[in-house]
């Protein structure tokens, strides 16, 4: 069973720290369950990937947006995107729109035309249709993005094809011999490389042995849809810094990402799971000017599907613990951890486990934690006494007997 909260956050600029705040939306939109593309899904990239993945190995991050000149000039024919939150960092270096053009017989790329604004896709980056003609190296590209642009299959045709306006700093294109890696924010479709290949094999062993469940060589990260360098292991938390630099008529973006805890409560039956939520999407709009996260969780319920009665997703304060309750073990965390370890009886612990859940429902405050704490701590000081002093009176009552 699979549970997944998106939050969208408004992202406004003047403060006077130099820093963006971010602000809950009255309207949220809902969790998205199948892909979204720019376009023709046969011919442009992916906008927004379906959540559907029970598990992701990291966080993914992503930008939407446009390249603008730098700040103070209405045209550049140059200028530099950068995104860092973080450990991730990715720099991209933006040119005008330009073509291959034939030069003493040799393609060369052309000079750059200035430009406004440009949008951040795949679109927009090295890649292109391949046949089955065409070297590995050239096939490889195409695998990596099919809908961008520069790649050349045949010189013959090559002359006035567009160039990619994003690539990366260290990998510029030189000539059509060049294939580097597409110098993108976004998604990457599950049939492009480097993700299909991770999806496992599917074959007649498979099929005989396997079906329907993933393949043996089947890679978590398959689930990933960010590019490498904008997927980060281990998860993002929340309270890591932001820049975004180039996508903004402003100039550069600074924020701090919301450190939300978020735990998801999953009643099967006479079971209770409850499992923290990992912040595995990042997606920043510098359009729309709106930061969405989302947070995952999932729960093996086997062939209880229809034993499941509800699904609760709360927001901890930052005084609360999470309380773990994993099969198999009879303890749980948090304030009740001392009760549950003492060794009451499986009917006692479950029953108590159950209560301190749907209690948790609702907030409480500190003060009132401490003093369910402090009562508990005064009663068993007092049943401690009461016992000391039934102690007492029998030994003196036994020692009166064998003086009698």
């Amino acid at each position: 069973m699979l549970a997944v909260v998106t939050g969208h956050f408004a992202i406004e600029l003047g403060q006077k720290n130099g820093l963006a705040s971010l602000t809950v939306l009255d309207e949220q939109l809902p969790v998205l369950d199948a892909d979204a593309y720019w376009g023709d899904p046969a011919s442009s990239s992916l906008r927004e990937e379906g959540q559907m993945a029970f598990s992701k190995p990291g966080t993914d991050v992503h930008l939407r947006g446009r390249a603008w000149p730098p700040p103070g000039q209405a045209q550049a024919r140059e200028a530099w995107l950068g995104l860092q939150i973080g450990p991730l960092r990715k720099v991209a270096y933006v040119i005008g729109d330009r073509c291959w053009v034939r030069t003493l017989g040799r393609l060369i790329p052309s000079k750059p035309l200035a430009f406004e604004r440009i949008p951040i896709r795949f679109e927009h980056c090295f890649g292109g249709v391949a046949n089955e003609r065409a070297s590995k190296a050239v096939r490889d590209a195409s695998a990596h993005n099919p809908v961008g642009r520069g790649l050349v299959v045949s010189s013959r045709e090559a002359d006035g094809m567009l160039l990619p306006n994003f690539e990366q700093p260290n990998a510029q294109i030189g000539g059509p011999e060049d294939t580097p890696e597409p110098a993108a924010f976004g998604l990457v479709t599950r049939s492009w490389l480097p993700r299909r290949p991770r999806g496992g094999t599917y074959d007649e062993r498979w099929v005989r042995e396997r079906a329907p469940r993933w393949p043996d060589d089947f890679d978590p990260r398959f689930f990933c849809a960010a590019t490498n360098s904008l997927c980060a292991t281990p998860h993002l938390t929340g309270g890591e810094a932001v820049a975004v630099i180039g996508a903004h008529r402003d100039g550069e973006l600074r924020f701090v990402l919301p450190r939300w805890r978020l735990v998801a409560k999953f009643e099967l039956g006479t079971r209770v799971t409850q499992q923290s939520m990992v912040l595995d999407g990042v997606c920043i709009d510098t359009d729309a000017m709106r930061l969405s996260l989302t947070w995952r969780a999932h729960a093996r319920v086997g062939r209880r599907m229809s034993e499941l009665h509800s699904i609760l997703v709360r927001h901890l304060d930052d005084w609360e613990s999470v309380a773990a309750h994993e099969p198999g073990r009879r303890r749980c965390a948090g304030p009740c951890a001392r009760v549950c370890a003492r060794g009451t009886a499986r009917g006692d612990l479950r029953a108590h486990c159950e209560l301190r859940m749907d209690v948790a429902r609702v907030p409480r405050s500190p003060a009132r934690g401490r003093l369910r704490r402090g009562a508990t701590r005064a009663d068993a000081s007092a049943r401690a006494r009461a016992t000391t002093t039934r102690r007492a009176a029998l030994g003196a009552e036994q020692h009166h007997d064998r003086r009698a």
